[in-house]
């Protein structure tokens, strides 16, 4: 009896798989697993038979839940996306642009006094002549944070020398007569000077300190003026008076150091020391300018 039922079950397996299949999917899983797992216990299906039937069934089965899901056009080719593609080229290295420094392409302006210490070669015709006072100004460009470019106008007061005494001088006389009178004299040389020059400067930036060498050249403008007068002791000989006045222009030089002392990003204070020395017509007129200014930075 228990063989005539293995042989009936053997025959509506395939009619109960056709049946079951056209049942809704979760129904159909159901009952085929149900069967498959009847046969194995009845020793029908090996172990390895009915995990073969049971996963082609399951793949079946997802097969089948997906393609009732998705509506019509979902499946149509011009519907389905192809995979992107990866586009591959060659690797880029992407290297860091460093910071533009803090001063560079920065415009500046300055202005100050400074003390012009004279070191005039043959002491412009033996005359010692006394240092003076000045006024400069200048703006320059920060090209780069180490270098700078500054156009310079100094202008320098009044070198003098003067000298007073008594002396004797010829006179003579309406009748033709020579005679010695004594008097008093004084004699005044003064130099005024001015310069314009191209200057540039190397620079090293330290937080608010900017010390520098600079060295420029220039034009360099002089004036001599010689003055005498005596006056005789006596009432007889008349006094008088003499003159004269010399201008000059050169090519000019001047080498020196200095610093910026900032107080902060725009203004500061400013000190240079620097050698000044004339050529060609004004090669006697050397000095020195200590100075002290003011420094504005845009």
């Amino acid at each position: 009896m228990k063989r005539l039922v293995i042989v009936f079950l053997a025959l509506l397996l395939p009619v109960g798989l056709t049946i079951v299949l056209e049942a809704t999917p979760s129904t159909a899983a159901i009952e085929q697993l149900k069967q498959i797992k009847e046969l194995r216990d009845l020793d029908i299906l090996t172990e390895e038979e009915y995990q073969a039937k049971r996963n082609a069934l399951l793949k079946q089965l997802d097969m089948q839940i997906v393609e009732e899901k998705m509506e019509p056009e979902a499946i149509q080719p011009d519907n389905i996306m192809e995979p992107e593609e990866k586009l591959v080229g060659p690797e880029v290295t992407i290297t860091e642009i460093p910071e533009q420094g803090i001063w560079e392409g920065r415009w500046y302006v300055g202005g100050g006094l400074h003390y012009s210490i004279e070191n005039f070669r043959n002491k412009l015709g033996d005359y010692n002549l006394d240092d003076t006072w000045g006024i400069n100004v200048n703006i320059g460009y920060i090209a780069l944070d180490y270098l700078a470019f500054d156009l310079r106008f100094q202008y320098h007061n009044q070198f003098k020398a003067k000298e007073s005494g008594t002396t004797s001088h010829l006179y003579v006389s309406g009748t033709g007569e020579f005679s010695m009178q004594q008097g008093n004299y004084d004699h005044t040389v003064t130099l005024r000077a001015y310069d314009f020059t191209l200057n540039i400067k190397g620079r090293y930036p330290m937080d608010n300190i900017v010390p520098y060498a600079v060295v420029g050249t220039g034009i360099l403008h002089g004036k001599v003026k010689e003055e005498y007068s005596f006056n005789p002791y006596s009432w007889f000989a008349a006094p008088f008076y003499e003159t004269y006045s010399e201008s000059m222009s050169d090519m000019c030089m001047r080498f020196g150091a200095g610093g910026d002392f900032l107080f902060s990003d725009n203004f500061g204070i400013n000190f240079e020391i620097a050698y000044n020395i004339g050529y060609g017509s004004v090669s006697n007129i050397r000095f020195t300018t200590a100075n002290i200014g003011v420094v504005h930075i845009f």
